[in-house]
């Protein structure tokens, strides 16, 4: 899962920095490599602890996920299991289940 120029752009506002579409784009296509390369290194074996705020995208690229709230893991399991999660959508994925990573 990619975040959307509306989402790049949500984000900006909220930090307050006025950002073109074309700026957008190139956040958006930064995020992707960058989790298109953890998926590579997953492929080839590479063990990876990855902190992330984008629950979806974090997901996608998981074997197992840790959740935390106010310093404390409040879930665990494997990342499917977790993407199925009632609980995981409603809190951090919108209510809406995160789709299956189209590996």
């Amino acid at each position: 899962m990619s975040l959307s120029l509306d989402d790049v752009r949500r984000i900006a506002r909220l930090a307050r920095i006025e950002i073109t579409p074309a700026e957008a784009e190139d956040v958006r296509g930064k995020l992707d490599g960058i989790f298109e390369l953890i998926q590579r290194l997953k492929q080839r074996g590479q063990t990876i602890l990855l902190v992330e705020q984008n629950v979806a995208s974090a997901l996608d690229v998981a074997t197992r996920a840790y959740v935390m709230a106010n310093g404390a893991i409040t879930m665990s399991g494997k990342a499917a299991e977790l993407r199925a999660s009632a609980q995981i959508a409603q809190a951090y994925l919108g209510g809406e289940l995160a789709p299956e990573p189209t590996a």
